[in-house]
């Protein structure tokens, strides 16, 4: 029965558990010194990584009958009755882009998109303010206190650099043998390479950084911003909203100009009084539409709470503790494994050699 089953069980399980106890036991020194190795890395790892702290700002979607894309659909319908061509090229300017949009799902679109980033990055000037040290940044040495040993923030930190350097050097020569052996003839590759950077601003590295949270509940979403300066990601953050309201009202501002040409282009060539009526009035539309974009700062996102600089104390990582914890445990858990498996081999070994077959 169960109880047979469980004493078959335990007469297996606690020999062996006696075995590997013991295996364990005389490879303890190994088992030590791999732990030992990785809590170092592990120490190693939360010394040199800078810490990075993130901003949110709280906003929620503007309410719809304050921008122009219900009111320009109800005009194009309106005129649907009388010129069908027209209520086509209306219907469809209505509906395309986010910046006479109402949807969420193409705000974000466009907040994530290569044409705002690239703006953003260009107003900001991300790529300089990214590569070189914030006077407000916070100091390498705070706030753990693992980092106040010097001699292992002197070491740790030593041996990054001349990894990194290493790495860049190897790097180099790799890309220069690429270079000559594939770039075409006559192609200035470092000027190229300069004005790719200067195109892309950031951007890239800038929209790896943001994240956004919905929280459909409440109707509101978290625009959160990650990086080492607390005081320039809290500026990011807010500058980002508003810079996507600034990007979104001025597109729904020349679409709406756009349409008001081509409608005044259209009221010349007709003389038809109910179709002129129909012009008029979306000639009125699209106004309302310019007026209200132009004195509406918060044109698609309302901010309900910016976003302020996070605590120096409260990086949202590295997690110090816990990064060396984990690799204090992997470096356990691999050298028990690595005993058990050097010992499995080394008595498959003696079992070959004991066999007839190797005498």
């Amino acid at each position: 029965g169960a109880n047979a089953d469980l004493r078959i069980l335990l007469d297996w399980m606690w020999p062996n558990f006696l075995y590997y106890w013991v295996v364990l036991y005389r490879a303890k020194w190994f088992i030590l010194g791999v732990t030992l190795i990785f809590a170092l890395v592990g120490v190693g790892i939360a010394v040199t990584t800078p810490n990075e702290y993130q901003a949110t700002a709280i906003v929620m979607l503007a309410p719809d009958n304050n921008r122009p894309n219900s009111r320009l659909r109800r005009a194009a319908n309106l005129f649907g009755q009388l010129g069908d061509g027209l209520a086509n090229i209306l219907g469809a300017g209505a509906s395309a882009g986010a910046g006479a949009g109402a949807s969420l799902t193409e705000v974000l679109a466009t907040l994530k998109s290569r044409d705002f980033m690239a703006r953003f990055a260009q107003k900001q000037r991300l790529r300089r303010k990214m590569r070189e040290p914030s006077d407000s940044a916070p100091d390498a040495s705070d706030p753990d206190e693992i980092r106040d040993i010097p001699l292992l923030q002197y070491v740790f930190t030593t041996v990054k650099d001349t990894y990194v350097q290493f790495r860049k050097g190897i790097s180099e020569k790799v890309q220069e043998v690429m270079r000559k052996q594939y770039r075409p003839s006559g192609f200035d590759w470092d000027a190229r390479k300069r004005e790719i950077a200067r195109l892309r601003g950031g951007s890239q590295r800038f929209r790896r950084l943001i994240e956004i949270e919905r929280r459909p509940r409440e109707r509101l979403l978290n625009v959160s911003v990650r990086w080492k300066d607390p005081v320039l990601a809290a500026e990011w953050a807010n500058a980002v909203i508003a810079e996507l309201n600034s990007f979104l009202r001025e597109a729904a501002i020349a679409q709406s100009r756009k349409r008001i040409a081509y409608l005044n282009r259209e009221l010349d060539k007709t003389s038809i009084l109910p179709l002129r009526q129909s012009i008029h009035q979306l000639i009125l539309a699209e106004t309302r539409t310019i007026m209200i974009a132009e004195t509406r700062s918060d044109y698609v996102f309302k901010v309900i709470d910016p976003a302020i600089p996070p605590n120096l104390d409260s990086p949202i990582r590295p997690k110090r503790g816990r990064l060396i914890r984990s690799t204090t445990l992997m470096g356990f858990a691999i050298a028990v494994f690595a005993a058990i498996l050097l010992d499995y081999v080394r008595m498959l070994r003696r079992q070959g050699e004991g066999s007839p077959a190797a005498r």
